[in-house]
């Protein structure tokens, strides 16, 4: 007869090799379309922005009351004669080749947009 230590024992065993098994999988996505491009200021397809926001984050978000929440951005405001947004960005933020990102960079993108 099998006892309840032995039992337990044999269900984390298979437990452990399950979860393990589910780490180890891939999630594959499919869309209905290719994507145009990579450069966030020619995007203009539905697909395309799906990819680019499971790929990127964003200076800041609409959360569901319509608010605006931070997300890469923590804090901003308006230029005295109001044609110009600065921005204060999260510390730790990695440009695309993992790299610190730096304020050069972040100007040079934001103007391409």
């Amino acid at each position: 007869m099998i006892n309840r230590q032995t039992l337990v024992a044999a269900w984390l065993a298979a437990s452990m090799l399950l979860a393990g098994a589910a780490v180890a999988q891939t999630l594959r996505i499919g869309l209905p379309e290719d994507l145009d491009t990579f450069d966030p200021p020619l995007l203009h397809s539905y697909v395309d922005r799906i990819v680019l926001a499971a790929l990127c984050d964003k200076l800041i978000d609409i959360g569901p009351e319509l608010e605006i929440v931070p997300q890469l951005a923590t804090e901003w405001q308006w230029t005295d004669d109001g044609k110009g947004l600065v921005m204060k960005l999260r510390p730790g933020i990695n440009s695309t080749t993992a790299n610190p990102s730096t304020q050069l960079q972040s100007n040079t993108i934001l103007s391409a947009i």
